[in-house]
């Protein structure tokens, strides 16, 4: 960052300390610190997450909501989740319910010496003030732990990074998950069925990107673009050389998805879309207010803080 964008940012965020956004939330001025998924909530906002660890008492989720001019952040705190015990680790994926407007499922990364590893809903909603609130209605884990009583935790290449929700053609919901990979290791594209807090694993395939951008994930978010009754399944791929970049990030078609048979096709990876200088680990459909935009990112910049940026339609 410049100094003079440094100094525009910092008397930015002075000036809007007591700015009040939606309803009496406080608006963030210069962002978040990191962006690890992201999903829409109405025509002119989109849901953040972020990867806070349990013992962090930081805010989980944000708002961000976007006029023509300028975007702004607001905390969303989650009932239900006072206790260290109770409140999310590590999140790195949210979607929206179908069918169930309001509603999310967000995904830990992992299990962490036999904790965690959780896919949480959550009801996100706005009051007649205009503020947005949170309930946490429970979780369900994604995997089982691959012993009984263990200390396990998840290696970094089977963590989630990315998950997309679609309706079961009979009860529940088909949950994609997009497992990162790593420079050693494919990711892995994990799809199966949800149903009355259980998940069960239908079928995998890999998911190798390191010829598109070595050394990095596959998989740190997964985005579906409905076509013709299947799904086109996007996979972002991203790779960090340091706390301080440079990034560098590859929008990519791997496939197709047939809800009907629960059946994922994968094709000759296609570059969508090419991002330099941003670690992005956040991809959904853009809001309205971006008309000449299909798709958003968001990144996770480490030390230079997260950002969302709407990609040009092509």
């Amino acid at each position: 960052m410049s100094l003079q964008n440094w100094k525009y940012w910092t008397l930015t965020a002075l000036s809007c300390a007591c700015l009040l956004g939606t309803g009496n939330l406080t608006a963030q001025a210069s962002g978040v610190d990191d962006i690890s998924g992201a999903a829409a909530f109405d025509s002119k906002r989109i849901v953040v997450v972020s990867d806070t660890k349990a013992h962090n008492s930081k805010p989980r989720l944000h708002i961000a909501a976007f006029t023509k001019k300028k975007c702004r952040y607001f905390p969303i705190e989650v009932a239900g989740w006072e206790l260290p015990s109770e409140r999310s680790s590590d999140l790195e994926a949210i979607c929206a319910v179908p069918n169930e407007p309001g509603y999310y499922y967000a995904a830990e990364s992992g299990y962490y010496h036999g904790k965690c590893g959780r896919i949480f809903r959550l009801h996100i909603f706005e009051d007649e003030d205009g503020e947005v609130h949170a309930q946490s209605e429970g979780s369900f884990h994604a995997f089982p732990p691959p012993y009984a009583d263990s200390d396990y935790t998840t290696p970094d290449h089977l963590q989630i990074e990315g998950m997309e929700a679609i309706a079961h053609p009979q009860k529940g919901d088909i949950l994609l998950l997009g497992l990162r990979g790593s420079q050693n290791h494919p990711g892995t594209l994990v799809w199966g069925r949800h149903y009355d807090g259980k998940f069960l694993v239908k079928d995998s395939c890999p998911i190798d990107l390191r010829a598109i951008i070595p050394g990095g994930r596959s998989i740190a978010d997964l985005h579906l673009i409905s076509n013709h009754g299947k799904y086109d399944v996007m996979s972002v791929a991203t790779v960090d050389h340091g706390d301080q970049g440079p990034y560098e990030s590859a929008v990519c078609l791997i496939g197709s998805f047939d809800p009907d048979s629960l059946e994922f096709t994968a094709c000759e990876p296609k570059v969508i879309n090419k991002i330099e200088g941003l670690k992005v680990e956040a991809l959904g459909a853009s809001p309205q207010i971006f008309p000449n935009s299909k798709m958003f990112i968001g990144s996770d910049d480490e030390a230079l803080g997260g950002c969302i940026r709407p990609l040009p339609s092509r």
